[in-house]
């Protein structure tokens, strides 16, 4: 069977290194001209594409070449798999006749174990900027999803105060349950009376709006791991010199090894079983 990784990052490299070791016939492309592999697009019988799969919706993201998905897509054989991350809805639906198309993030095993690595990552990042320890910290988490809950799994682990801030009852009550403290986003303006030496954002939305900025400790270290539109406009970052950075694309980052595994493992164990492939 022919697995074929094309662009995006070091994650796809490693991928491909599993699937070799584990006994496929796998190729990786991280850039390239469509018309230099056409022959091996139409005879691949998975082709993973990055995560997310693009930056626009309409190029495949790699580094320095441009190739159109749809040009990919639709040189691809009707049996073809084709996964990546992120797919926007219009490919999906130009392509959900003729083509199977699967999106990792759709596939809970993957986004669970792809959270871990953001959340170790996250804390990896923030170390580096914090330059103190992380136990005896007070630390405040935007959002109880994935990424938020192995968040603040971690950071108590690791000694520190950790309050969550969501909007979700249940998340809150579970929260609670393991002893962390809790804030419901309504009443987010509590912030002003409490400081926090670093707060994460995973809220793909403008959560932290001017009264936050207003109120925020002007040393406090804010991380957003959030993805467009992110946690804050650039605009009230600068003008309340807010000691913010933005961190995306983590797994590849800073375990970009592990994070091809869980690719590879994810194709051979939910996606080639899923379609009866193997």
């Amino acid at each position: 069977m022919n697995v074929l990784f094309l662009g995006g990052d070091l994650r796809q490299k490693y991928a491909s290194d599993y699937m070799i070791k584990n006994g496929f016939n796998s190729k990786v492309y991280l850039n390239f001209n469509i018309e230099e592999i056409d022959e091996e697009i139409r005879e691949a019988k998975v082709i993973s594409l990055p995560i997310p799969v693009s930056n626009d919706g309409i190029y495949l993201k790699m580094q320095e070449k441009s190739v159109l998905i749809n040009d990919i897509i639709e040189m691809t054989n009707s049996d073809c798999v084709i996964v990546g991350g992120k797919f926007t809805n219009q490919i999906k639906d130009k392509y959900a006749i003729n083509r199977t198309i699967i999106d990792y993030m759709e596939i809970e095993p993957f986004q669970i174990q792809n959270a871990l690595l953001s959340a170790e990552g996250a804390i990896h990042y923030a170390k580096q900027k914090f330059e103190k320890s992380i136990h005896g910290a007070n630390i405040a988490i935007f959002g109880c999803g994935r990424i938020g809950k192995i968040l603040a799994y971690l950071l108590r682990s690791q000694g520190a105060t950790v309050t969550v801030i969501a909007r979700c009852d249940i998340n809150l009550t579970w929260s609670k349950l393991i002893g962390l403290n809790t804030l419901k986003i309504a009443a987010k303006n509590k912030l002003m009376i409490k400081k926090y030496d670093i707060i994460f954002n995973t809220i793909p939305y403008r959560i932290m709006d001017e009264e936050f900025a207003m109120s925020v400790d002007p040393n406090t270290l804010i991380i957003d791991l959030a993805s467009s539109p992110y946690g804050i406009d650039d605009q009230l970052v600068k003008e309340y010199n807010l000691k913010y950075f933005r961190e995306l694309g983590i797994p590849g980052r800073y375990a970009p090894v592990s994070a091809g595994e869980i690719i590879a493992k994810t194709i051979i164990n939910n996606i080639l079983t899923r379609e009866d492939l193997i």
